[in-house]
């Protein structure tokens, strides 16, 4: 099923804790280099198809429970761009629902704001506390990451977006 018709009609609102998207794969390995697109979908704008659309992350805010979060790690800078002008569009139409993370409120995160977007999404380079490696193992996308998979993905860096639904 498609994540957003998935979500707003199998899964029942304010039921969901913490939403994680793990390297979601990007619509095209591009687009988001120009600053003026993403301007144009941070503001209202169209956006090209790709899983976590403005519909599909409205559908996951809607699903959080009051205080919780949506986490999205990327090892591609253009798209983690893309998500946030998404992330932007959605905030600025559903200004109740959803608000980013400010460095302050993520206590001893070695996450480090690389930009902001609109003065509403901040995008952190870094791992979040919830990815760091464990005693046993990783997971796949760790493994896909380390082998440099990807053109363009970054081969020592991760994006990170965090989401909170608001009370």
């Amino acid at each position: 099923s498609e994540c957003g018709d998935f979500l707003s009609h199998r899964v029942r609102n304010a039921s969901v804790s913490t939403i994680y998207a793990n390297h979601p794969e990007p619509p095209t390995q591009t687009y988001g280099n120009d600053q003026r697109d993403l301007r144009r979908i941070a503001t209202g704008g169209d956006e090209p198809p790709h899983m976590l659309n403005s519909a599909a992350i409205t559908a996951m805010a809607k699903c959080l429970q009051p205080g919780g979060r949506i986490v999205i790690v990327s090892d591609n800078r253009v798209y983690a761009r893309l998500l946030a002008a998404t992330l932007c569009k959605v905030v600025q139409s559903e200004s109740r629902l959803l608000r980013s993370l400010r460095p302050k409120e993520l206590g001893k995160s070695s996450l480090r704001r690389l930009e902001t977007f609109e003065g509403i999404i901040d995008l952190y380079e870094g791992i979040p506390a919830t990815h760091q490696k464990s005693k046993g193992g990783n997971s796949y996308f760790d493994r896909l990451w380390q082998t440099g998979a990807g053109t363009h993905a970054e081969k020592h860096t991760r994006f990170t977006l965090i989401m909170q639904r608001k009370d």
